[in-house]
């Protein structure tokens, strides 16, 4: 690719020439449509910023990418630093207090693995990373209310970006890693599942399934999912409340309006405890493969039910039904995802503030003091 490389830059997707998003993104890219990203931020009203690129060449047309923009503090981060020693705990700590910054994120912080940026022109994966960097550079550059830029879930695999990165300091972080179950073909039925796994996992499960008998599940209409969309949220907000860190949060309505967007692509499923909703579970099932989104529990009936577990297990049997070549869990409860047969897939990620003395003697150490919680993976499969 040439030096013409330019940027038009948008901070409203309704200020977006559509024809020209569109021609962009192919149609079957759902999570890049500018529907799904104008439901983002009518959702995130004033708790998040955006920011879209159209990206030419001279005069051709060649990607598109959006960005989330968050306001970050070290101290959301200490949780992290539990693993080390106490001095060097204490080290780290001091260090975080000192991060407070306005983000550039260039990942969708609501889905896992979900990056911003889509290269219409077939490039060789260099340039690719190449000219992202450029494209960040360039909105850290010419954004003053920015102060770095954050990308997380970079698979060992995006190996051009992780040194395009690299090679203009950014600092890696390391994160938990996602959790991927592949579906065996051969898998027919949720039983055929069941005698894939070991005898141990084989008795867990069933024993799993006669204490959650009691439980109804229900695949959400839009009509349901409106009706429900209050009580769909209050449980997804037990669930944050659990959670040690997260950059962002969805506001209420978003279920619904997901739904309605995207009526046969993205499923909800809520669980009845006599007549009460207790739970629910949301699937994004695009090109074959399910990509396990926001859960929100009763943790009282989860306890008494252990209901979580259902539901992973209702994930699987899902996506047996629905021939799905993979599902997607996420990066959270990675062992009782792994005993369900989701393996671990590492990632990490890359965060930059564009004061390069900030960024060397407070980001740099920051990034390595971030260590993701260890966890004992469990192969449930004969």
């Amino acid at each position: 690719m040439s030096n013409s490389l330019s940027f038009q830059i948008f901070d409203v997707a309704d200020k977006i020439p559509l024809e020209i998003w569109q021609k962009a993104i192919p149609r079957h890219n759902l999570l890049h449509n500018i529907h799904y990203l104008r439901l983002q931020e009518t959702n995130q009203g004033n708790k998040m910023q955006f920011l879209y690129a159209i990206i030419k060449e001279g005069d051709e047309l060649v990607g598109a990418a959006y960005f989330q923009v968050v306001h970050f503090t070290g101290s959301q981060l200490q949780d992290y630093t539990k693993n080390s020693g106490k001095l060097l705990a204490s080290v780290q700590n001091t260090i975080l207090q000192l991060v407070d910054v306005r983000l550039l994120v260039g990942a969708n912080l609501f889905m896992s693995g979900e990056k911003g940026i889509y290269w219409l022109k077939d490039l060789p994966e260099k340039i690719k990373a190449e000219n992202y960097c450029k494209l960040v550079i360039h909105l850290l550059q010419t954004k003053k209310s920015l102060n770095g830029f954050l990308m997380t879930d970079v698979y060992d695999s995006d190996d051009a970006f992780s040194k395009s990165f690299e090679a203009n300091n950014f600092n890696r972080i390391y994160e938990e890693p996602d959790m991927i179950m592949q579906m065996n073909p051969a898998w027919k039925s949720f039983d055929d599942y069941l005698l894939a796994l070991s005898s141990k996992y084989r008795v867990r499960a069933k024993r799993c399934l006669v204490l959650s008998q009691a439980i109804v599940r229900k695949k959400f209409s839009i009509e349901e999912a409106q009706q429900f969309d209050g009580q769909l949220y209050q449980l997804y907000m037990n669930t944050m409340k659990q959670a040690s860190f997260s950059l962002a949060k969805l506001q209420q309505g978003y279920f619904a309006k997901q739904k309605e967007l995207m009526p046969d692509a993205y499923q909800i499923f809520g669980y009845f405890l006599d007549g009460k909703l207790v739970g629910f579970n949301s699937l994004f099932c695009i090109d074959g493969k399910g990509e396990v989104h926001y859960v929100g529990l009763n943790y009282d009936t989860n306890k008494e039910t252990h209901l979580y577990q259902r539901m992973l297990y209702d994930m699987v049997h899902c996506g047996i039904e629905q021939k799905l070549q993979a599902l997607h869990f996420g990066r959270t409860a990675s062992e009782i995802k792994s005993t369900i047969g989701a393996t671990p897939v590492n990632v990490h990620g890359y965060i930059l503030h564009k004061n390069a003395t900030v960024n060397r003697f407070i980001i740099k150490p920051m990034a390595k003091a971030i260590k993701p919680k260890d966890f004992v993976f469990r192969n449930p499969f004969k």
